[in-house]
This record gives C-alpha cells, sequence and structure tokens, in this order.
C-alpha cells in the first residue's frame, strides 16, 4: 500500500464507514505455487476489542474455491472512488499528475463456516444490501431454496491481524491547490470525480478540527 502519514485517515470511524459503504472486495490468497484472487461482497463485523472480523462466501464449484481452500491466510482490498488528478490544476504545471483514491487493505486468518453459520452469513449479507420492506430480504426467500443452496455455498470469516489505508485526496497539496482540485473535479463530472471532491472536502474540513489517530 501507498503508505505515506500526508494519506491516512483522521480516524479509524473513517475507514469502518468507508468499508461498509464498499463492500466489494477483491479477495486474494497465495498457498505454495497457487494464486489466486476474486471479487465478492465482503461485510464487516467490529469485535468488542475493536479486533476487525471479515465474512464472504463464494461457490464451491468454482476454480477460486479449490485456490482459497488450500490457504490459510487471504489479503482483501476495499476499493472505492478514484479520480485523475492533473497537473495542469497546479500553479506550476510542470510537475507531475497523480491519481486521488481510497483504499483499505486486510489481512489474516481464513476460517471456513458450518452450514447454520453459512446461512447466518447470507442472511446478514442480504439484509444488509436490501433495505426494510424489500421484497428480496432474507426473511421472503422460500427456506427450501436457501435449505438447497447451503451445500454449495463456502462462507468463510478471515480475522484481521494486519490493517492498512490510504486516503489519498491531495492532502499535501496548499489549500488553495486543494480547494482548485476540487473545482475542477466537480466541473469534469467523470466517473468518480464528484464523490473525490466531496471526500477532499470532508478532508479539508475534518483536519480543521481533528488530529490523525494513526
Amino acid at each position: 500500500m501507498y503508505h505515506l502519514s500526508p494519506y491516512l485517515p483522521l480516524s479509524d470511524n473513517d475507514v469502518v464507514s468507508f468499508v461498509q459503504t464498499n463492500p466489494l472486495a477483491v479477495v486474494s490468497i497465495a498457498h505454495n505455487s497457487l494464486v489466486s484472487q476474486t471479487i465478492i461482497p465482503v461485510l464487516l463485523r467490529v469485535g468488542e476489542d475493536d479486533r476487525w472480523f471479515l465474512e464472504g462466501h463464494v461457490y464451491r464449484a468454482m476454480d477460486h474455491y479449490t485456490a482459497m481452500e488450500a490457504a490459510t491466510r487471504a489479503c482483501v482490498l476495499f476499493h472505492g472512488p478514484q479520480a485523475y488528478i492533473s497537473a495542469q490544476w497546479y500553479p506550476d504545471p510542470a510537475r507531475a499528475s497523480t491519481w486521488n483514491y481510497i483504499a483499505v487493505q486486510c489481512s489474516g486468518i481464513i476460517r471456513w463456516m458450518d452450514a447454520a453459520e453459512t446461512k447466518d452469513h447470507l442472511q446478514r449479507l442480504t439484509n444488509q444490501l436490501e433495505p426494510p420492506g424489500s421484497p428480496a430480504r432474507f426473511e421472503s426467500i422460500p427456506s427450501d431454496y436457501v435449505h438447497n443452496l447451503i451445500p454449495h455455498i463456502a462462507a468463510f470469516e478471515i480475522q484481521v491481524e494486519k490493517q492498512e489505508a490510504v486516503f489519498k485526496l491531495s492532502q499535501d497539496k496548499a489549500p488553495e491547490i486543494q480547494r482548485n482540485i476540487v473545482t475542477q473535479l466537480q466541473q469534469r463530472k467523470t466517473l468518480h470525480d464528484a464523490t473525490i471532491a466531496q471526500y477532499m472536502q470532508a478532508a479539508q474540513t475534518n483536519s480543521h478540527d481533528r488530529t490523525p489517530t494513526h
């Protein structure tokens, strides 16, 4: 991870909120010469001691399950909005352009769930993503459908041992340059420009009120 002090989040709450808002993650494993990656939704649970646990599932018939089953550890990358930052937005454009983005990387030990835990996981995942009253809530799914589905699913939990977060939002630039970047992003309006601009504005506001905790 691009781990430089200007780009660290201001608080652990910022990291938790980001992971919960961006659950689609890249799960990677490496075991001997076997390397595998898959993209799946991953839920975060924070324990009473602030320890992180991540949970997700894969289909047993897929190659990534075979790869993951052989491994004992996994790395999970949560990635969110990103935007190209052109050097033409700086007072002196004869500088390197860059990219603003937010990402959180976690690594830890894999534990596979049993059938009962798998059902509970599917309920948590479904009901976190479906709003109250949705006909697609877990309790609306026929029980025989769930019963027949569970044997084909391998749900897992990762006890996070290491977590790194990068909130790269031009914090190393002077305030007036940051403000101009926000303006340029709002005017360009491509891909995640508006979202990155919002994150930049929040970081600029919060930096006056809080001291980084990392």
